[in-house]
């Protein structure tokens, strides 16, 4: 399976939220909710990251740190292998923050933020 690119990332994530949709329990973001949702990461993880580290609710810098020697890559799906943790942990801050999303996906605030994370990570 071809890598995805960042661009292609961004897109897929875009395009999978609005409102009711993010992976949010109790108020706080989570890999993997009870009732099935992923968040932006989770949805690129294999199903065996998934089952081990699917409902916890912390960074993304703490999941690379979790999964240990091999990192964050080993917990993602080969298609989303390669890129850099500071991209994850940006794709993460537009799915876990309120104000990008709306009832029928991305809000425009979530627009200003996804230009500027194609302009910080270098993507045309």
């Amino acid at each position: 399976m071809p890598k995805k690119t960042k661009l292609e990332i961004i897109e897929e994530t875009v395009a999978a939220y609005n409102t009711e949709t993010r992976a949010i329990e109790d108020g706080d973001c989570c890999y993997e909710t009870s009732d099935g949702k992923h968040c932006a990461v989770g949805r690129c993880m294999t199903k065996a990251a998934l089952k081990k580290y699917g409902g916890i609710f912390g960074s993304v810098n703490q999941l690379a740190a979790d999964s240990g020697e091999k990192g964050l890559q080993s917990v993602l799906s080969p298609a989303y292998r390669g890129h850099d943790i500071t991209f994850w942990m940006d794709l993460q801050g537009l799915h876990d923050l309120p104000i990008y999303w709306g009832k029928n996906g991305i809000s425009g605030l979530g627009n200003i933020e996804v230009k500027r994370l194609k302009k910080k990570h270098k993507i045309a």
